[in-house]
C-alpha cells in the first residue's frame, strides 16, 4: 500500500484505537460471504483490475442516481447499481458481496456496514466516512483519508500465522481485548479460506479462549476451548499434548468459575495425557498437579491438596535453579493447606519459606512478599501470638496504595486480631471501617470473601458492645455473601454459623444459639479432622451455650472433647489449654465446710475422693494444730456432722449427696506401742531451683531461698540430724546421679556403718507424670530409681509435680517440716516396702 504525504492519511496509534469484539467468527452468513469475497479479489488481482469489493448490509440503500459526465469524478454512492462501475453483485442474506471497477474511488459521507477489500486503486473520501468492521487492502493501494474512528485495517496477502503471533503477543503484554480481536479476525479468515475443521481454526479457538478467561469472561473461554478440543479430538490422536492443553484450559476455566467438580474433571484428564505424553519432571506435570490440589484446597479435601501440591514440589525442586518462583508458590500453597487443616506451626514454616524465596527472586516489594506477610500474619494469630499478627500484617499494608483491595485483607486481619485477641473495640473498628469503604467500592467481585470477613469483625465488635441485633445483621450478611460464593459444605460458612450462635447466646436466645452452635460443629465435623482447632471452638461455644442453659452434663462434655483437642494441638500452657482446663475445674469444682477446732472454712474439692478431701483438710490445719498433733501425740479421724467416720471415697460421694456439706476432725490419741522414735538420722536433700529451658520450666525461688533453710533448720538445728544438700541450685541429670553415687560411699550407707536409725530424703523441684523429678538440663529422673538406691528406714519428703501417677501406699498423716504458709500437703504411709511417701500435690494435679 503507497501511503500519502503528510496531509493524507495515517494509521491511528494502535494504544488509542477502540476495539470492538464483534464475535463474526461465530456469524456464517458472513464468513460465507467473505470467502465469496476473496475468490473475487484473487480474480481482480489476477487479472490486474484495480477497484473495491464490499461485503455489507446495507450499499443498495446508500445507491444515488449518476448526474454527471463520464468525465467528471463520481462518487460511491453513484457508483452502485451502475453497470459502468458495479460489475458483480452476490447476495448471502443477509449480507451482499459487490464488485466495483475503478482507478479512484471516493466514498462521500457515507457508513459501510461490514468490510471493504482495496485492489491496487485509490480512496479517498468526503464528509464523514466510517467502515464498521475491516479495510483490506493490497500493497498498491492508497488510502487518502483520515477515518474519524478506528478501522480494523490489514493488507493482502493475509497471513494469518503472522496475525496470530501478534495477537499472541499482545495476549502476553495482558493487552487482552487487541489480542482477541487480531486473532478473532485471524480466526474468521482460516474459517474463511479452509475448511472449518481445519487444526489451525482449533489454534485460533484455543487463544481467544485463553484470552477470555484472562478477561473473567469464563463462559466464553469455555465456549471457545470446546470448540478447540472438538476439533483436536477429531483431528488428533486421543492422547495429543494439544489434547491436553485443552484439557487444561477447560479445568482452569470452571475452576475459575468455582465449578470445581467439571474442574478436576479436566485436570484428571490433563494429567492421564501429560503423564504419558511427558517426562516424570515435566514442569507442565508439576502444574497439573498444582491445578489438582488448588482444586482438592477448595473443595475442603485438604489430605489430598496437600498431596497433589508435594507432588509438584517435588518435581519442581529437581531443577530447582530453573523454578524458584514456582517452588516458592508451592510453599505458599502448601502453607495455606496447613493453615486450613489448623496445623499452625507447619504453615508458618511453609509462608516463611515461600516469603525468603519471594524477596531473593522478586524483590521486597512484589505482591508476593505481601501476601507472605499476609498468610504469616493469619498463622500466628491462630496461635494466640498476636503481636507478631499485627507486625506481619501492618508490613503487608506498606506493599499497597492505600484504596487497594488487597489492603482490605490485612486490614480485616488486623480487625479481627484486636476483637478476638486484644479485645480492644476502638482499634478493631478502625480497621474495618477502613476495609469496608475499600471493599464496598470495589466492583470487580473478586473480593466477595473478604467483604464477608468484614461483616464479621464488624458484627463482632457490635456483640462486645452489646448491640446484638445490628450484629445479627452484620453475621447474617456475611453468611448470605458466603453461600453466593462457595460451596455449601465449606468449612468456611462455619464461621458464619459460629458467630451467630454466639451472638444469640449473649441474646439469651438460646435455642437459636444452639441450633448454629451445632450447623457450625457439624459442617466442621464433615470437612475437617475431629481435632481441628475450630472443631474445639465449637465445642467451647457449645459448652457455654449449654452451661448457660443450666445443661452442665453436656456443657462438661463439650468442654472435655475441646480439651482433647487442644491438648493434641497446642502445649499445656497455652491459653486456650488453660482457659478450657480452667472452665472444667470451675464446674467440677465442690464445696465443702471443715470444722477444726470450732473454727469453720470453706474448702473447694476438684474430685469427690476421699485423697483429695484429707489433702484439703491438712490445708486448713494451722501450726498451733500440728503442735498439738506432735506434742500431745495426737492424729485424728474424718466424721462428718453425725460423727460417722469418712474413711473412703464411696463415703465422700455420700456426703455430697447435700449441698456444701460439713466435715469436722475428731482428736484422738496415737497408740504408743505403734510408734518410732528416730535419733540418728541422716537427712540428704536434692533442691533444684533453675533451669535452662525457662520458658518451659520456670526457675523456683522459693526452693533456693525457704525451702533449703527451713529443712535445715528443722533437721540440724531443731532435731539434730546430720544434714546434706547440693551446693548449686541447677543440677543436671547427670549431676543428680553423681551426687547420690557420692553421698552413698561418703556416708557408708552400703555397710551403713555408722548405725543411722534412718534416712530421710528431700527432693525438690519440677516434675512430670509417673514419678519423674526434671532436672536443670530438662531431663526426667526416676523418683522410684532413686528410692532403690537405699536399704535403710527411710521417708521421703517430695516437693515435685507427678501427673496422674500415685505410689502403691495408703492415706494417712504426715507434715512437711517448719509450715511458714499454708501448703498442699499429701502424706501416703508404708504399704510394706518399707518407705514412708510425703508428697506436697496429690495425682491428677500439676
Amino acid at each position: 500500500m503507497k501511503y500519502p504525504d503528510d496531509e493524507e492519511m495515517k494509521y491511528p496509534n494502535d494504544e488509542k484505537r477502540e476495539i470492538e469484539n464483534i464475535e463474526l467468527d461465530q456469524n456464517k452468513p458472513w464468513n460465507e460471504a467473505n470467502k465469496t469475497a476473496h475468490t473475487i479479489v484473487e480474480q481482480m488481482v489476477k487479472k490486474k483490475q484495480k477497484g473495491i469489493v464490499v461485503v455489507s448490509t446495507n450499499l443498495d440503500q446508500l445507491a444515488r442516481p449518476n448526474g454527471r459526465w463520464f468525465f467528471q469524478n463520481i462518487p460511491f454512492t453513484m457508483m452502485i447499481n451502475s453497470d459502468k462501475y458495479m460489475k458483480e453483485k452476490k447476495v448471502i442474506p443477509p449480507y451482499v458481496v459487490y464488485s466495483f471497477h475503478s482507478k479512484n474511488i471516493t466514498f462521500d459521507n457515507v457508513t459501510i456496514d461490514g468490510c471493504v477489500y482495496v485492489i491496487d486503486c485509490v480512496i479517498n473520501g468526503s464528509g464523514h466516512f466510517h467502515i464498521t468492521q475491516h479495510l483490506i487492502h493490497t500493497s498498491q493501494s492508497v488510502i487518502r483519508y483520515n477515518f474519524q474512528r478506528h478501522v480494523f485495517t490489514v493488507s493482502l496477502p493475509i497471513d494469518s500465522n503472522k496475525l496470530m503471533k501478534s495477537g499472541i503477543d499482545l495476549y502476553e503484554i495482558s493487552n487482552f481485548d487487541e489480542a482477541i480481536a487480531l486473532i478473532r479476525f485471524a480466526l474468521c479468515f482460516r474459517l474463511q479460506s479452509q475448511s472449518s475443521s481445519d487444526i489451525d481454526v482449533a489454534h485460533s479457538f484455543y487463544w481467544l479462549g485463553k484470552a477470555y478467561n484472562e478477561k473473567g469472561e469464563f463462559d466464553k473461554s469455555i465456549e471457545y476451548h470446546k470448540k478447540a478440543l472438538t476439533i483436536r479430538l477429531d483431528k488428533l490422536e486421543p492422547d495429543h499434548i494439544d489434547i491436553g492443553e485443552s484439557y487444561n484450559m477447560l479445568g482452569i476455566a470452571h475452576d475459575n468459575k468455582r465449578e470445581y467438580d467439571k474442574a478436576l474433571e479436566f485436570y484428571q484428564k490433563t494429567l492421564v495425557i501429560w503423564s504419558k505424553k511427558l517426562d516424570s519432571s515435566h514442569s507442565d506435570v508439576a502444574d497439573s498437579y498444582n491445578n489438582l490440589g488448588r482444586v482438592y484446597y477448595m473443595k475442603a479435601e485438604y489430605d489430598k491438596a496437600y498431596e497433589y501440591h508435594k507432588k509438584a514440589l517435588d518435581i519442581y525442586s529437581q531443577k530447582s535453579d530453573e523454578n524458584q518462583i514456582k517452588v516458592a508458590i508451592c510453599y505458599c500453597h502448601l502453607g495455606n493447606v496447613h493453615y486450613r487443616k489448623g496445623e499452625y506451626p507447619e504453615s508458618i514454616e511453609c509462608h516463611e519459606k515461600h516469603l525468603k524465596i519471594s524477596l531473593e527472586q522478586l524483590g521486597e516489594d512484589h505482591t508476593d512478599v505481601a501476601a507472605s506477610f499476609i498468610n504469616l500474619g493469619k498463622s500466628y494469630f491462630e496461635t494466640g501470638e498476636y503481636e507478631i499478627s499485627i507486625a506481619y500484617h501492618e508490613q503487608a499494608l506498606q506493599k499497597f496504595d492505600e484504596a487497594h483491595a488487597f489492603v482490605a485483607i490485612s486490614l480485616n486481619e488486623l480487625g479481627l486480631v484486636w476483637i478476638k485477641g486484644k479485645m480492644q473495640i476502638n482499634k478493631a473498628k478502625e480497621y474495618v471501617d477502613k476495609a469496608l469503604e475499600i471493599l464496598i467500592d470495589d466492583k470487580s467481585n473478586d473480593f466477595d470473601l473478604e467483604l464477608a470477613k468484614s461483616y464479621d469483625v464488624l458484627g463482632l465488635i457490635l456483640e462486645k458492645d452489646g448491640k446484638y441485633e445490628e450484629a445479627i445483621q452484620s453475621f447474617e450478611k456475611s453468611l448470605e455473601i458466603r453461600f453466593k460464593n462457595l460451596n455449601d459444605n465449606d468449612p468456611y460458612i462455619a464461621w458464619s454459623f459460629h458467630y451467630l450462635a454466639s451472638v444469640f447466646k449473649n441474646k439469651n436466645d438460646l435455642d437459636k444459639s444452639i441450633e448454629y452452635g451445632e450447623k457450625a460443629l457439624k459442617l466442621r465435623l464433615n470437612k475437617l479432622d475431629w481435632d481441628h482447632p475450630h472443631v474445639g471452638e465449637s465445642y467451647i461455644l457449645l459448652g457455654d451455650i449449654y452451661l448457660a442453659r443450666g445443661t452442665k452434663t453436656k456443657a462438661k462434655k463439650c468442654y472435655e472433647d475441646a480439651l482433647k483437642i487442644f491438648d493434641k494441638r497446642f502445649s499445656e500452657q497455652h491459653q486456650k489449654t488453660v482457659h478450657v482446663r480452667l472452665i472444667l475445674e470451675k464446674i467440677n469444682e465442690q464445696q465443702a465446710y471443715i470444722i477444726v477446732d470450732e473454727t469453720k472454712e470453706l474448702i473447694k474439692l476438684k474430685g469427690l475422693v476421699y485423697e483429695e478431701l484429707i489433702q484439703q483438710i491438712y490445708s486448713c490445719l494451722n501450726l498451733q494444730s500440728f503442735k498439738k498433733m506432735q506434742q500431745e501425740n495426737l492424729t485424728f479421724d474424718l466424721v462428718d456432722m453425725r460423727d460417722n467416720i469418712i474413711d473412703s471415697d464411696e463415703a465422700v460421694q455420700q456426703s455430697f449427696m447435700v449441698e456444701k456439706p460439713s466435715f469436722k476432725i475428731r482428736w484422738r490419741p496415737i497408740i504408743s506401742g505403734k510408734c518410732k522414735i528416730i535419733k540418728n538420722a541422716l537427712v540428704v536433700m536434692i533442691a533444684i531451683s533453675e533451669y535452662t529451658d525457662k520458658k518451659k520450666y520456670g526457675d523456683l525461688s522459693n526452693v533456693k531461698d525457704e525451702d533449703v533453710n527451713n529443712f535445715k533448720q528443722l533437721f540440724e538445728q531443731e532435731l539434730n540430724y546430720t544434714f546434706v544438700v547440693n551446693e548449686s541450685p541447677q543440677m543436671t541429670k547427670k549431676e543428680v546421679r553423681s551426687f547420690l553415687t557420692k553421698f552413698i560411699a561418703k556416708y557408708k550407707l552400703h555397710a551403713n556403718t555408722r548405725k543411722y536409725d534412718g534416712l530421710i530424703m528431700i527432693i525438690c523441684g519440677h516434675g512430670e507424670k509417673g514419678n519423674m523429678l526434671v532436672t536443670s538440663d530438662g531431663k526426667s529422673l526416676s523418683i522410684d530409681e532413686i528410692r532403690e538406691l537405699f536399704d535403710l528406714p527411710k521417708i521421703f519428703i517430695i516437693d515435685v509435680c507427678r501427673g496422674e501417677t500415685s505410689p502403691t501406699a495408703h492415706s494417712t498423716t504426715s507434715t512437711r517440716g517448719k509450715i511458714q504458709k499454708k501448703e498442699t500437703v499429701q502424706s501416703l504411709g508404708h504399704s510394706g516396702d518399707g518407705f514412708l511417701t510425703i508428697w506436697s500435690t496429690i495425682s491428677g494435679y500439676q
